[in-house]
């Protein structure tokens, strides 16, 4: 960190140990009734207040969703310091970054964030959860591997749903806005008999977006469809047993994915820089025009309709349409968990879970609306490139554990989890041939074989325990591991290639909490958390091992298949030292942690391209159309991430209420050494560093992670005469600094500063709400990447792919509960 931050950090430490009212109210005797409410958290496994446990978490509750108008993830997520929650292409894209650490794949394998519903792990695709039933959202940062698991590496986010209370309760909620955004939420809940009450929860959404949101062929960029059906039963008949049962449907429908090129003008207007391999590129801020292209976004989704209808030509146009463009998703989950008190007052628990999730894309790859060109009647060139994958994946879940009473000095929990998944896709690009049964027609009457069939079976097996001790009045220490093993099988259905890998691995969590006085305490923590190591499927490919094999053999290729094949474990190491505490009679919570991480052998993925002088095209393996590249993962180096986290809420008086959240970090490469590409001379070569030639980025920012954030916002509210109504105000703004397009640190996207606003009226039944978002209408990108662009150049040029952020948006919200 410079030296301006560590005077920051140095100033806000003092102030929250030392400068702090330590329950000395500023207020009136009547203070103590705005004082807010204890937090309890499952960050360890067991239920605990959050000034107790050593960890940076935030929880965002029902209350603050609701009156923040949280909408989606992006919405979430902003109001939390040290997560940065991204998108590529749609739903099915989204990542969240915790603290600088990110897996760029969207293979749920290798997945550094997971999420948990009731504790309960989910592989499949989170960027369309809802938030019906939904109590609480725990977001644990750092890694929590020895709790929670593999594949929370950096983190795990804990989605808690609510119970059903003594008496019925329902509610209805509808939203409508001028981007066309409209939902519809129904919830009941309530007891069935003294033992037994539900909840059961269901909305449908949908969202248009801009108008100028559209392809050249009229078709609609970003739309989103949602509906989603939640229901929790839960059983108590005794004091000794209680269970409950969480059933989830949740299907999507989204439009084909909100970006497009920049047109050839405006890329050579924006561009000041031109890369070593001639291609022209931006040096500083990105600065590209970002409004649609004239007559709507290049898309070709049915290439046949140029083409004279019966031909040999049309049929084989029409295998590579794209019959429904856009992404899906179907979900069904059902869980449970059932709770044993024993004699002694310790707790059996057990969990299980089943989840099985149909997914798929289907859109224009390439962005073009070209005419398809034909060679010996086959399509060729870039033209027409529809892509589809269809994906399956089956999930199963079963966790037992034995936690001790929360009243005695030395607590403990025990135990052990499986989790069972398998993860199947298709790659296809003429999926319509199949689709439509054009076999005969387009295809010599033979199948349409998919471009790869690929399996991902895992089993991931965990012991996992825990002891706090509480050494004095004040001080307690606490000790956490998990053994664990990894157990993943890669298979390609397309060529055979199968591989098994199996990590073992030991994850812990060493911390220290210690009361200052009643209302402040500190904490320090030193955990690890790891990802398994693996094997690159598609190097097992005999084709791709032959054409590897000549291009080495020609002098071409300093590598061969050996260098690329596996990568190892990856690890990061986090040190955290934090302070939770309240004043002012708890109207005001505060929270600051400091967390420094080394994050050693990073897996990331990598892509390799051989092609070059060496190939003549004179043999169909290694020719024009052969096999001269591979996408994969690699060991691409270390990273070092430091930063600070703050967090404050603070209830003023009976009319005003504040929230703030801030993040001041650091994330930077180190020891990294990554292809890539564009024309730089590799600075390190595979006789030195006995892996593949690369180039160096060592002190280079991590790229799509802004080193600062903050959302703040302040609320006011007052009662409107003495009908029983009230009114609030509420006025939010969200920060971010600037953030690196590419890992060479070249170009970036500026800082942004988003406002949004609500006044609502409400009384015992009603709640009537106007919002608006990004008041100032910013333009910036969410996203910008540098890519082939099929529709520019023959056979292409190289320019920005851009996801453009939503304008401003109107809109009213109505709630009405009974």
């Amino acid at each position: 960190m410079n030296k301006s931050q560590s005077i920051f950090v140095a100033v806000i430490v003092g102030l929250l140990t030392g400068g702090t009212p330590t329950g000395v109210s500023a207020q009136e005797d009547g203070a103590a009734s705005l004082a807010m409410d204890e937090i309890t958290v499952f960050a360890r496994k067991r239920e605990e207040n959050l000034q107790d446990v050593p960890v940076s978490i935030s929880v965002i509750s029902e209350d603050f969703m609701k009156e923040a108008g949280v909408f989606d993830m992006f919405d979430l997520y902003e109001n939390v310091p040290g997560i940065q929650y991204n998108q590529d292409h749609d739903r099915q894209g989204v990542r969240a970054a915790v603290r600088g650490v990110q897996g760029n794949t969207q293979n749920p394998v290798r997945a550094k964030v997971t999420s948990f519903l009731d504790g309960v792990p989910m592989v499949g695709q989170t960027g369309a959860l809802q938030f019906q039933g939904v109590d609480r959202v725990e977001v644990m940062r750092g890694p929590q591997s020895a709790a929670f698991g593999r594949a929370t590496f950096a983190g795990a986010i804990n989605y808690v749903s609510k119970n059903p209370g003594d008496e019925f309760e329902s509610e209805i909620y509808v939203a409508a806005s001028d981007l066309e955004r409209n939902v519809l939420a129904v919830s009941v809940s309530g007891p069935i008999t003294d033992t037994l009450g539900y909840i059961v929860s269901g909305s449908f959404d949908e969202y248009r977006g801009a108008d100028d949101w559209v392809t050249t062929e009229g078709l609609k960029l970003g739309p989103t469809e949602t509906q989603y059906l939640t229901a929790k039963l839960v059983w108590e008949p005794s004091d000794s047993f209680d269970m409950n049962l969480r059933v989830m449907h949740l299907e999507t429908d989204d439009a084909p994915p909100l970006q497009w090129n920049i047109p050839l003008a405006a890329l050579d207007a924006c561009t000041n820089f031109v890369l070593p391999d001639g291609r022209p590129y931006v040096q500083g801020e990105w600065k590209c025009d970002p409004s649609i292209p004239s007559g709507g976004a290049p898309q070709n989704l049915h290439p046949e309709e140029t083409l004279i209808e019966g031909t040999p030509e049309h049929y084989q146009a029409m295998t590579f349409s794209v019959l429904e463009p856009g992404s899906y998703v179907k979900r069904d989950r059902i869980q449970a968990e059932f709770n044993f008190s024993m004699s002694n007052d310790s707790l059996i628990q057990v969990l299980v879970s089943h989840a099985e999730d149909e997914l798929r894309r289907w859109f224009d790859v390439d962005r073009s609306n070209g005419e398809p060109v034909f060679m010996g009647g086959m399509i060729v060139g870039g033209q027409v490139r529809a892509r589809a994958n269809p994906n399956n994946i089956d999930e199963n879940y079963a966790e037992v554990r034995w936690v001790s009473p929360g009243d005695q000095s030395v607590r403990w929990l025990v135990g052990a989890s499986v989790f069972d998944y398998d993860f199947l896709t298709r790659l296809m690009n003429q999926l319509a041939g199949e689709q439509l049964g054009l076999e005969d027609e387009a295809n010599g009457g033979e199948p349409f074989n998919p471009v790869t069939i690929n399996s991902d079976i895992a089993t991931n097996t965990g012991i996992f325990g825990n002891v706090t001790w509480d050494i004095s009045d004040r001080t307690t220490v606490s000790a956490e591991v998990r053994l664990q093993r990894d157990d993943i099988t890669n298979e390609s259905y397309v060529t055979g290639a199968k591989f098994t890998n199996v990590t073992d691995s030991v994850q812990p969590r060493l911390a220290i909490n210690h009361a200052i006085n009643d209302n402040w305490s500190a904490y320090g923590q030193f955990s690890q958390g790891t990802n398994p190591s693996g094997v690159n499927i598609s190097f097992l490919d005999d084709e791709r091992q032959a054409s590897l094999e000549a291009c080495t053999a020609s002098g071409f290729c300093q590598f061969d298949t050996n260098d690329f094949l596996a990568f190892d474990e990856e690890t990061i190491t986090n040190y955290e030292i934090g302070i939770k505490g309240s004043a002012l009679n708890n109207q005001l919570q505060l929270a600051a942690s400091i967390y420094f991480m080394d994050w050693e052998d990073m897996i990331q993925p990598n892509g390799i391209d051989w092609d070059g002088d060496w190939n003549d095209g004179s043999d169909p393996v290694y020719g024009e159309f052969g096999v001269t590249g591979a996408g994969g993962f690699q060991n691409t180096g270390d990273g070092e991430l430091q930063g600070i986290e703050l967090e404050a809420n603070w209830r003023a008086t009976d009319n005003w209420r504040f929230r703030a959240a801030a993040t001041i970090a650091k994330a930077e490469f180190s020891d990294s050494c990554l292809n890539v590409g564009w024309g730089y001379e590799n600075t390190d070569l595979i006789e030195d560093t006995g892996k593949p030639d690369c180039y160096r980025v060592d002190g280079n920012d991590l790229y799509r992670q802004p080193d600062n954030t903050l959302s703040a916002s302040s609320t006011f509210s007052n009662e409107i005469g003495a009908g029983g109504w009230d009114w609030s105000w509420r006025l939010g703004v969200r920060y971010s600094s600037r953030e690196y397009l590419d890992v060479l640190n070249l170009a970036y996207l500026p800082a942004k500063t988003l406002w949004d606003t609500s006044v609502s009226f409400r009384n015992d039944n009603w709640n009537l709400t106007v919002f608006g978002s990004n008041l100032s209408d910013v333009d910036t990108p969410n996203n910008v990447q540098f890519n082939r662009d099929w529709q520019q150049g023959s056979p292409s040029v190289t320019g920005f792919n851009i996801r453009p952020r939503q304008p401003r948006e109107i809109g009213l919200r109505v709630r009405y509960d009974f």
